[in-house]
């Protein structure tokens, strides 16, 4: 799996004449070879910024995704003019071409076309050269720091210049010279031999002119040194890798790398005879794990720079439980649908062909716009964002906070989505003799889901357009998530605080005689949402949380228990919840998780499994589901849970914080074999049979 390093500051070319180019402020590049075609095509966007029609010049930008610096020629299509220029990592880099009339420039990667874009002749802006009175205004110079150990001393060039420039720099008293990129508005940093007779003056330069002059900062010390990287010999005595243990229900091994090394070294690994790759951090003097898919005897490849360090066996014998499968974030792709330019929208698919489902973040590059989204295994999913007025938009998708995508909008393809993004309810509310008469207007134009903690606690669906009220709600602090699809669009705290209050708990309907209603009383909208339940008015009405997932029990919800990670435990985070439901002891239903509407298929640890939506009577108290696996010659068996919790205190939907306070009462776990079938059935009065 690739892995994308984070730059954390501004990567800085410098050609000294004293050493070779080097980077500074970055981690180290590895060579433009090491990245094929098809890596640079998908990391890199093109895009035409503006034009200065006084000196026959447009601006480019190229903005890279790519977790290293490579360098791209190109040409203008109908002229001879041709050039190069390095995109830095996880960069915007810009370049300007000559311009008469319409202008086409092609960008060009180990000779193959990777952008093609036509120069912004729309948008005007002074590209010509800075003079150096300019220059001299928006250039500082500032010694940072001295490594007297490796001889070198750091400056930095701050600029509030409103493009970039290109300045010469020398060391005076000595034979030491370069070139300097100072970015526009940004902080660049830069190093330079140390003079050990006496102070370090140098010298920044703009068109033969000096601009600034500073001394290098000799008494704060720094480390600029580089660490060369360990040699194959070392790698080989350094690395031991062993086979720890094994998930045969989800078809996973451990492996652990041991490092003696003094500091860190990426390893790249393959599981012998099957298309399985990925790299490990082997951190200096510590252990690292990481999981490979095991079918059958598992035999496991360490290498470093192309050669085997260790080859070892997966433990098939040391059973662990190792959670979900490995997600192949090669297999979760971004695409650009379409363009809406009336309503500045754009829309994106998300396809997800994992065997599991996966949660993805989005962002829009250069905002601050974001947003999270939900893909079933082998599914996919749609999501729309803001434009800017001509329509573009470069939206990055990322899984566990690494990128893995990114594409630019899709203008040429033309769509009405007919709506802006979906954003939180409104709420107003009047107070009245007995508390507060609140109303909640959905203006969407798709239906949302409302959930409430709090001083109260309510899931309750509003259809598009639509409203819903609720009559004496009591003086307290309420906390109102909106949600699409899953996707939160909208968060508000709506504070009440009325004279008047009817003393009961939550939200109220304020009749003690009257313990149909969930807390808050449905004024009449119109809308008979069938969610009306005892939930505020104080009788014991106990409310449950319906569970079905993959493997074995969690006995005490939101607390860390015995696996391997540091985090609470949920059935959801640790990617086996297959269906979830809360509902109140007569039965109403109050929310529900990936409940399917009829049977549905899925693939679980090589089976593949069919079951039933979950079905809770209210008047025995027993939860039904059926499943069927099929018989596949590759499926070695299922083991599923079933299981009911209490809610505890006033809930009657599932409130993540509150998790640790539900009571397990009754759950079956069931192991069924290729070709099984049957009906589990819990009783939530505390008794469960399969």
């Amino acid at each position: 799996m690739r892995r994308l390093l984070a730059v954390l500051m501004t990567a800085l070319l410098v050609t000294s004449a004293a050493g070779a180019a080097m980077v500074i402020g970055a981690p180290a590049m590895q060579d433009d070879d090491d990245l094929s075609f098809d890596e640079v095509d998908d990391g890199i966007l093109l895009t035409g910024i503006a034009s200065d029609s006084e000196d026959g010049l447009s601006q480019m930008r190229v903005r890279s995704t790519l977790d290293e610096d490579v360098t791209l020629s190109y040409r203008v299509a109908g002229s001879d003019e041709t050039g190069t220029v390095t995109a830095k990592a996880g960069q915007d880099t810009f370049f300007n071409v000559e311009t008469s009339g319409p202008t086409t420039v092609v960008l060009m990667y180990d000779g193959q076309n990777v952008e093609t874009k036509n120069a912004n002749t729309q948008s005007e802006k002074d590209l010509g050269e800075l003079n150096v009175g300019t220059v001299d205004d928006g250039i500082l110079l500032t010694g940072i720091c001295s490594d007297s150990e490796d001889g070198l001393s750091q400056m930095r060039v701050r600029s509030s210049l409103d493009q970039n420039v290109t300045l010469d720099y020398r060391v005076a008293g000595s034979d030491e010279t370069g070139t300097v990129e100072a970015v526009a508005g940004e902080d660049v940093f830069f190093n330079v031999e140390t003079n050990e007779d006496g102070p370090t003056t140098v010298v920044l330069m703009y068109d033969g002119q000096n601009v600034e002059t500073k001394n290098a900062n000799t008494v704060s010390e720094c480390d600029l040194g580089e660490e060369n990287p360990p040699t194959l010999d070392e790698v080989n005595d350094g690395i031991l890798l062993t086979g720890i243990c094994s998930d045969s229900e989800d078809g996973l091994s451990q492996m652990r790398v041991r490092s003696s090394l003094d500091q860190n070294v990426t390893l790249d690994y393959r599981v012998a005879g099957s298309d399985e790759t990925g790299t490990v951090e082997a951190v200096a003097g510590e252990d690292v794990f990481f999981n490979v898919n095991t079918s059958g005897p598992t035999t496991v490849v360490l290498m470093y720079e192309g050669e085997n360090v260790e080859t070892k066996n997966a433990n098939t014998v040391s059973e662990c439980d190792l959670g979900e499968p490995n997600v192949d974030t090669e297999d979760i792709t971004l695409t650009a649908i379409c363009t809406d330019t009336e309503d500045d929208l754009a829309k994106y698919r998300v396809t997800n062909e994992n065997d599991v489902a996966v949660d993805v973040s989005y962002d829009i590059y250069g905002t601050d716009v974001n947003g999270t989204l939900s893909v079933d295994a082998n599914s996919t999913a749609f999501f729309t964002v803001p434009t800017a007025d001509d329509g573009s938009a470069t939206v990055r998708l990322f899984y566990e906070d690494e990128q893995i995508d990114v594409k630019a909008s899709n203008t040429q393809s033309d769509c009405d989505l007919g709506m802006e993004n979906p954003a939180g309810v409104s709420i107003e509310y009047t107070c009245s003799v007995d508390g507060a008469d609140a109303t909640v207007t959905n203006d969407n134009d798709v239906p949302v889901t409302i959930e409430v903690t709090g001083d109260a606690s309510l899931n309750r669906t509003i259809e598009a357009g639509g409203t819903v009220s609720f009559e004496n709600v009591a003086n307290g602090e309420y906390n109102v998530t909106t949600l699409v699809d899953g996707t939160v669009v909208g968060e508000e705290t709506v504070v009440i605080d009325c004279e008047a209050d009817d003393g009961d708990d939550g939200m109220d309907d304020g009749d003690d005689s009257d313990d149909s209603d969930d807390g808050m009383d449905d004024g009449d909208d119109g809308q008979d949402d069938g969610q009306d339940g005892d939930v505020g008015d104080g009788e014991d009405m106990p409310a449950y949380q319906i569970d079905v997932a993959a493997g074995d029990v969690i006995e005490t919800l939101g607390v860390d228990g015995d696996d391997e990670d540091d985090a609470p435990d949920f059935y959801g985070t640790q990617g086996r919840l297959l269906q979830a439901q809360t509902v109140l002891a007569d039965g109403t239903v109050t929310g529900s998780h990936m409940v399917p509407g009829e049977n549905v298929t899925k693939s679980l640890a090589g089976c593949h499994v069919s079951y039933t939506p979950v079905s809770y009577d209210g008047e025995s108290g027993e939860v039904t589901l059926t499943v069927s696996v099929s018989d596949d010659a590759d499926c070695e068996g299922v083991t599923l849970t079933l299981a009911g919790y209490e809610l505890p205190g006033d809930d009657t939907t599932f409130v993540r914080a509150n998790a640790d306070g539900q009571e397990l009462v009754a759950y079956e776990t069931v192991t069924l074999d290729a070709g099984d079938s049957g009906t589990v059935v819990i009783d939530l009065d505390g008794e469960s049979e399969a």
